[in-house]
């Protein structure tokens, strides 16, 4: 296995935003109620997949992915800083605090999307993040077809973020 799995990318964007609350982040993430913000990664940490028609977000919101894996390239545009900072407006644009007055929910949300890329970067196969420059960024630390090895590296991440970090 070459790609992450969903439930590799879920426990990763759960250390994340852990760690991000843990290191106050942001004011919001700091004084932020966990329900909320492990909601808020866990929403967002797999939407990078919406371009690939067997991933688990793809296969649970299928209109969608049908026309963004017709469109996109997998590991392409969703895997780009263009994308995060996309996102990022899309979220302060449709969701305004008059709609989720939970802006650590949002900042949860960013940290989601964000440790999805940093987690694929991890692997051998790495990401665009300068897409469309077709240069792939990669620091491959997960080994392919090691799906338990993907699971330890993240649980060992979770410990860390959740023990290790004052």
């Amino acid at each position: 296995m070459v790609f992450m799995t969903f439930k590799g990318h879920c426990i990763f964007a759960l250390a994340s935003v852990i760690l991000a609350k843990k290191v106050s982040f942001s004011p919001a993430l700091a004084e932020g109620e966990w329900g909320i913000i492990a909601l808020g990664a866990l929403l967002s940490c797999l939407l990078p997949d919406i371009d690939h028609s067997q991933s688990f977000i793809s296969r649970h919101l299928k209109i969608i992915s049908f026309f963004t894996s017709y469109i996109l390239k997998h590991r392409g545009f969703t895997h780009s800083i263009l994308a995060v900072i996309l996102y990022v407006e899309c979220i302060h644009q449709f969701f305004p605090s008059t709609l989720i007055p939970y802006q650590d929910f949002q900042d949860a949300m960013i940290i989601g999307y964000v440790s999805h890329l940093v987690a694929d970067i991890l692997t051998p196969a790495g990401i665009p993040l300068l897409w469309p420059c077709p240069w792939r960024f990669c620091l491959p630390v997960l080994h392919p077809n090691s799906s338990v090895r993907e699971i330890l590296f993240c649980v060992l991440f979770l410990i860390y973020a959740t023990v290790v970090i004052h």
